[in-house]
């Protein structure tokens, strides 16, 4: 029967150890580059809302419609124009109080 020893070739370098390097750090990814944690609760938000704004939008005006075919655009440009603007108007307010919303690149 046969050993292999497991040895290692160059006996100054100890490769039970790998030292994380501080150096470098980790790469933002995603909104993580653009928006800080506050700002990324924001944007969930206003994604939220503006889903549910969209449904309550088109249960609340289809039954008004005659019956036929409607392009989703009619109820989704709107909604999706108004999530934009209160997540703008939200993140000047909080910039204005001091919360910061946006990364600055320095």
């Amino acid at each position: 029967m046969t050993r292999i020893h497991f040895c290692n070739p160059n006996p100054n370098v100890n490769t039970a150890r790998i030292k994380a390097s501080t150096n470098n750090p980790q790469p933002e990814i995603g909104m993580q580059q653009f928006l800080t944690l506050p700002g990324r609760l924001l944007l969930l938000g206003c994604i939220v809302g503006t889903v549910a704004l969209f449904v309550g939008y088109v249960e609340y005006t289809l039954p008004d419609f005659p019956s036929g075919r409607y392009p989703i655009f009619l109820w989704l440009v709107p909604t999706l124009c108004a999530g934009a603007a209160a997540f703008g108007i939200a993140a000047w307010i909080l910039e204005r109080v001091g919360v910061k919303v946006f990364r600055r690149k320095s």
